[in-house]
């Protein structure tokens, strides 16, 4: 893909609220368990030290907003994927 975010920013809002966010999913507390449910459900498997963000979170029923900005005010592209990943499979 051409022209892509260079220092992505991934935010989860719950309205108005931002109730997570992810800057380079390697060097997240949750890296280890990103790229094992990654595994599972068949998405693309993300570089260690990437700049690819991710989150692994558990929602309650309700409506969501996923932004994604570049942290340096960069514009390009980014290719957004939402995956369903069984609590069993954590």
């Amino acid at each position: 893909m051409p022209d892509v975010l260079s220092a992505p920013r991934l935010g989860l809002h719950a309205g108005d609220r931002r109730i997570a966010e992810n800057v380079g999913w390697s060097v997240s507390d949750q890296g280890n368990q990103v790229a094992a449910a990654a595994l599972k459900v068949g998405a693309f498997t993300l570089e260690g030290g990437s700049a690819d963000c991710a989150l692994l979170i558990t929602l309650q029923p309700g409506a969501y907003t996923m932004q994604i900005d570049d942290t340096e005010g960069e514009t390009g592209n980014v290719l957004a994927e939402i995956y369903l990943v069984p609590v069993t499979e954590l």
